[in-house]
């Protein structure tokens, strides 16, 4: 039995259910439509979202489909948000751990568009390097936005520090131990005066201070010392005898 041509001329409205910020395009683009159209359909998702399958009067996982109007008809189009990974890498040039990093805000996963803080803390004796990977920047704190799966670099860098020792008075030693070419945080030096046998020590003066001729020191800068000796000074008594 074929439809009478009233029915056939009988328009059919087509309902359409779809997530938010998502599109989906028909082809051609009516309110309504007559019996035996036939609608191209094409699900566009937006970034950060796929596409999954339709439902309804139309089913399939390829985002391009048609169907043939007889009937007031319901297509739903199923999309599905993408979840990306924030991974940052430490990279600690140096001996140890260089420092840490937060993040703002903290999750598991994102989603496109998020803007997340983060945030380099060096460890003492130690200096933020900068930020590579995704983002680039020389500053401590700085901001991502999610587009994709991330990978960011935090580089820390270990300060070395020096001990300058000035020998005042015109004689005289000081001697390190251990003796190296840098030293770094946390580090602990011996310094030993010894003016031998023509010289005496007398004092410490600039980052050391005392008369101990024997002081340890503990890193956390670069040391500028001075070691003060003086020379000895004798005297020659003579006696005279008869």
């Amino acid at each position: 039995i074929y439809p009478s041509r009233r029915r056939a001329q009988r328009r059919h409205r087509e309902r359409w259910r779809r997530r938010r910020e998502q599109l989906v395009t028909r082809l051609p683009d009516q309110a309504t439509y007559v019996y035996g159209d036939v609608v191209q359909l094409a699900a566009v998702a937006q970034p950060g979202w796929t596409f999954v399958e339709w439902g309804g009067a139309v089913t399939g996982t390829s985002p391009t489909a048609q169907i043939t109007m007889n009937k007031t008809e319901t297509v739903i189009a199923k999309f599905e948000q993408e979840e990306y990974e924030l991974d940052v890498n430490i990279v600690h040039n140096g001996i140890g751990a260089g420092g840490t990093i937060s993040l703002s805000p903290l999750k598991s996963t994102y989603v496109y568009g998020d803007v997340v803080t983060l945030e380099a803390t060096p460890n003492l004796g130690w200096t933020f390097g900068g930020w590579s990977g995704a983002i680039t920047s020389p500053n401590a704190e700085t901001q991502v936005t999610i587009t994709g799966d991330t990978v960011v670099n935090a580089t820390f860098n270990q300060i070395q520090y020096n001990i300058n020792v000035d020998i005042v008075g015109g004689g005289g030693e000081v001697t390190l131990e251990p003796e190296k070419a840098f030293y770094l945080y946390g580090d602990m030096v011996t310094l030993v005066a010894d003016g031998g046998d023509c010289f005496n020590f007398d004092r410490w003066e600039g980052d050391l201070t005392g008369s101990n001729p024997v002081e340890i020191v503990t890193i956390t800068d670069d040391l500028d010392i001075s070691a003060i000796f003086t020379q000895n000074e004798y005297t020659l008594t003579v006696n005279k005898v008869g």
